[in-house]
């Protein structure tokens, strides 16, 4: 039997968002999956919880390297020491989730790149973040037997950015949480609109923390050029404050639109759902994406979507979705006029996005993740 440690930067953030979702959905998928017939036996990594008061996703012993978390990722990204390989039982393989810091070892490594935005758009990063991104996504390009991409256009952007050839990337779709997939009970819609001070179908919804990647701007711009409308559209932005918060919550101000705007800060994951659920309709204005989970779950939920025709999105989205240009405030007011209005259009995406999103499941990404562990060990 051969052992993969599958590698994790944080299992225990406070208030997890994506990336932290994705570590939760493969490390659980692939310990679910029966890999005797095989020859693979897994193990999950970790850096050190700083504060060790939450449990880890999931629910598994997890090997820890034992120094203080910032000391280590400092030292992997200055110095490429100590190595991973004794901490995490020797394994043959580790399979990095993200490259948020380097993991040096002796092993052979294979690395998930979900983007390249800390070099394509510094601006969104701290330099900190921007060089420890540099130094991790240096080791998986130098030394990564293989490497996985969230979508075609991540991968693309692997091979014309930093060289890497085609045949060391394999692309592997993320997919969507099975709790999106059932129907909420309408007293929990009911509930979780009450906690907001919404009416069911009564609202559009963005996901995702508010930030210039997320890019609400073009979308605050295009419900400024709807006020006329009867009754005003209320839109709901359910995420975290991120870099260009500030400035999105100041351009709300100046345009008049505090009573329009809710800023709900980070949410639960599991009021998700139901929020997403009691919506008229998702929108989804990021500058990039490496795929998009958020279109996609609210696709699940039976909502229908406007996204921008950015990054992967196109990609994840196919035409099950109404594809903006992310930067047009024109566009948008049309797009969210179309999503409220246009009954026949309403029905299409919501049948779409049905079908859409059934095809993304962990159990495939979980089968072609270990797929790939395979052809890294037998390389």
């Amino acid at each position: 039997m051969r052992t993969v440690v599958l590698y994790a930067h944080d299992l225990d953030p406070e208030t997890p968002t994506g990336i932290a979702h994705y570590f939760r959905h493969i490390i659980r998928g692939i310990l679910e999956t029966d890999t005797s017939e095989v020859g693979i036996t897994y193990r999950v990594g970790a850096s050190p919880n700083p504060s060790g008061t939450h449990r880890p996703p999931p629910e598994v012993p997890v090997l820890r390297l034992p120094w203080p978390r910032k000391a280590l990722h400092l030292a992997w990204s200055a110095s490429r020491r100590p190595l991973a390989d004794r901490a995490l039982g020797r394994p043959d393989l580790i399979h990095v989730l993200a490259p948020f810091t380097r993991v040096p070892s002796q092993a052979r490594v294979v690395y998930t790149v979900h983007d390249l935005w800390p070099l394509t758009s510094p601006a969104w990063y701290s330099r900190k973040e921007r060089w420890m991104f540099e130094k991790a996504i240096g080791d998986a390009t130098r030394r990564a037997t293989l490497l996985i991409a969230d979508s075609q256009a991540t991968a693309d952007q692997v091979t014309t950015r930093l060289g890497v050839e085609t045949s060391r990337i394999r692309v592997v779709h993320l997919a969507v949480d099975d709790i999106f997939f059932r129907a909420p009970d309408p007293g929990e819609v009911d509930r979780v609109c009450r906690t907001h001070q919404l009416e069911p179908g009564r609202y559009l919804i963005v996901v995702g923390s508010v930030s210039t990647r997320k890019n609400l701007r073009p979308v605050v711009e295009a419900l400024a050029q709807m006020t006329h409308r009867s009754p005003p559209v209320t839109l709901v932005a359910a995420g975290p404050p991120g870099i260009g918060f500030e400035a999105t919550q100041q351009l709300v101000r100046q345009r008049g639109l505090e009573a329009t705007v809710r800023f709900t800060g980070w949410l639960p994951r599991e009021d998700l759902p139901p929020l997403v659920s009691g919506a008229a309709g998702l929108l989804h204005p990021s500058a990039d994406e490496g795929f998009g989970l958020t279109p996609l779950e609210a696709m699940a939920c039976g909502v229908p979507t406007a996204v921008s025709n950015a990054g992967a999105l196109p990609e994840v989205c196919g035409d099950a979705a109404i594809l903006v240009d992310p930067h047009d405030p024109d566009a948008w007011a049309e797009a969210i006029s179309r999503l409220l209005e246009d009954d026949d259009l309403r029905a299409t995406l919501i049948a779409r996005g049905c079908t859409r999103a059934a095809g993304f499941r962990w159990h495939r990404v979980a089968s072609e993740t270990i797929a790939v562990h395979r052809a890294a060990l037998d390389f």
